[in-house]
């Protein structure tokens, strides 16, 4: 009987240290793999508990973004980055019009407020330099009124429709 006992405990013993080794390789495996584990996929899209998408992460002709919706289905803001390393962030009223933009590009940041037909009103830049400028233009999008601090000088210039500069103030 005492020897039965004793191979049980051994038995008992050996299958805890062959547990306990296969526990230590397979902790170290994730520890080692799942950190680089990778999924691929072109689009994400999350889901409320109704199933109706909110959040779509994906490639749009070869550029990456984000695309925020209402919980009707509706567009209604959306992030994206372009090969020359300029991002836009746009915004939808409920009919999923464009009704505003906030841009970085080489050139500067910029927000732009459009109508509802997708003409930029107002513009608000900061120039290469850091010069701020604020832009309201007319139904075709020309500027009719342009405030700006071009190298520290705050100026006020008026145009008409065709363009031309009517009144300016240094």
């Amino acid at each position: 009987m005492h020897n039965v006992l004793v191979i049980m405990n051994g038995t008992i013993l050996l299958s805890t240290l062959v547990s306990a080794a296969v526990a230590v390789i397979v902790a170290w495996w994730f520890v080692r793999y799942e950190r680089r584990l990778t999924i691929r996929t072109e689009r994400l899209a999350l889901t409320d508990s109704k199933g109706n998408i909110r959040l779509m992460v994906g490639m749009t002709d070869g550029s990456p973004g984000l695309r925020f919706f209402d919980k009707a289905g509706k567009r209604r803001a959306g992030w994206t980055l372009q090969d020359d390393g300029s991002s836009t962030v746009r915004f939808y009223d409920k009919s999923e019009k464009p009704t505003g933009i906030i841009r970085m590009i080489a050139e500067g940041p910029s927000i732009a407020i459009e109508d509802a037909n997708g003409t930029s009103r107002v513009d608000l830049t900061v120039g290469p330099g850091g010069s701020p400028g604020l832009f309201l233009n007319d139904q075709k999008g020309k500027p009719r009124v342009v405030v700006a601090v071009p190298e520290g000088f705050p100026s006020l210039t008026f145009y008409d429709k065709r363009g031309q500069e009517v009144f300016n103030v240094f």
